[in-house]
């Protein structure tokens, strides 16, 4: 009970029915009581209303800056809601600024999208609600916004056909919890674009299989451990490797060099590198020029040198040959015969002692004679015997 003493009074009631009672007094002026008389008035109090609302795709009151946030009323009916203003306190979006920082709705699941970070104390939204008896009520929350991480991607910005390439995502920037939880990695190319294959597109470190040249854009999006997401996307170029090729080699005799000739080709980008590998276990031979000059120390006649080719252009990118190139030695014959001594200006035989790889026959024999200590004559063709006579006197002769 609250007693007053004024003609007029204000008083707060709780919701429910109050007894309102006026009492009058009148003085009589001789010291008697006063005289009185009371009049009741029964006065009903309704319920304010109670809002109430949720913000929709958001984790712990969290939203995320620059992405939409519904907000949903779930203020109970009560004595039926007539109206229903939302303000949203967000000093720099560019419809708040038009009103003083301040947006307003009126739909009762609005959507709105956060200008910039607040962690402490977030953006203050407000649900004011007018039931039909014209009790109003409101209902203030904080909303925290969060800045959305940040997607890096670390990897090169050209390869080569065929490249497995590794697409690192650790250098992205998560904020204000360090923790990008493990599954929101999401690794692609636009599909239609060139065939390339990511291994593994939901891990932080992955790699990609360029199977065919020409321009590529890889995309990483990535969610925090607020739901908050991040993307980004980074140009590859992949060129296409060259074409390495052997010209026919030509078969020849031990200790006789050998020519190597290339006949690659390149398709995005010149050849600018060969690397010769001859097959006898000697090292690789690079090369500046698309030809090379190696002498093989033994021959070969019965079991070829398989030689391969590896050509590298001006990208970086290279082709290796299929090592069908075979090269050829024949084995040179062995020189040597016997002569008998002999008197001077009796005859001799020359008969020729040396041999020759199996399956190989000689086709010529040149005999030199040197008939004084400085001059050799022209060589003699003959057969594997040759008969001669020494005229110029006792002397050893070559």
């Amino acid at each position: 009970i609250t007693y007053l003493s004024t003609q007029t009074a204000s008083h707060t009631y709780p919701a429910g029915i109050h007894d309102y009672i006026v009492t009058a007094y009148q003085d009589l002026g001789n010291g008697s009581p006063p005289c009185s008389t009371s009049s009741t008035l029964q006065i009903e109090v309704w319920e304010l209303p109670d809002p109430n609302f949720v913000a929709s795709g958001v984790a712990h009151n969290i939203a995320c800056e620059g992405e939409f946030t519904s907000f949903t009323d779930l203020t109970p009916p009560g004595n039926g809601i007539f109206s229903s203003e939302w303000k949203i306190y967000d000093a720099t979006h560019p419809i708040c600024t038009l009103t003083g920082g301040i947006c307003t709705y009126s739909s009762p699941t609005p959507t709105h999208d956060f200008s910039f970070p607040n962690w402490t104390p977030g953006h203050l939204v407000e649900l004011t609600v007018v039931d039909n008896n014209g009790c109003v009520n409101t209902k203030p929350k904080d909303i925290v916004t969060t800045q959305n991480p940040t997607a890096i991607i670390t990897a090169p910005n050209q390869g080569c056909e065929g490249d497995n390439i590794t697409l690192d995502g650790a250098a992205s920037l998560p904020y204000p919890n360090p923790n990008i939880q493990a599954g929101t990695w999401n690794w692609y190319t636009v599909p239609g674009s060139p065939n390339a294959d990511v291994i593994s597109p939901t891990l932080i470190s992955t790699t990609c299989d360029f199977n065919d040249p020409g321009p590529y854009t890889i995309y990483l999006d990535i969610t925090d451990a607020n739901g908050c997401p991040g993307s980004v996307n980074a140009p590859i170029n992949i060129f296409s490797n060259p074409i390495a090729s052997i010209s026919p080699i030509s078969t020849v005799c031990e200790e006789t060099p050998t020519q190597f000739i290339s006949s690659s080709t390149g398709t995005s980008s010149s050849p600018s590198e060969w690397r010769w590998n001859f097959g006898d276990g000697s090292p690789i031979l690079p090369t500046l020029i698309p030809s090379a000059i190696y002498p093989y120390a033994n021959c070969n006649s019965s079991i070829p040198y398989y030689v391969t080719l590896e050509v590298i252009d001006n990208n970086g990118c290279s082709d290796i040959t299929d090592g069908t190139d075979i090269a050829i030695v024949n084995c040179n014959p062995t020189a040597n015969f016997d002569a008998l001594p002999v008197c001077d200006g009796e005859q001799t035989n020359f008969t020729f002692t040396g041999n020759v790889a199996s399956g190989f026959n000689i086709d010529n024999y040149a005999w030199y004679m040197n008939n004084n200590p400085v001059y050799w004559e022209e060589p003699i063709w003959a057969l594997n015997t040759y008969d001669y006579s020494f005229t110029t006197g006792p002397n050893t002769y070559n």
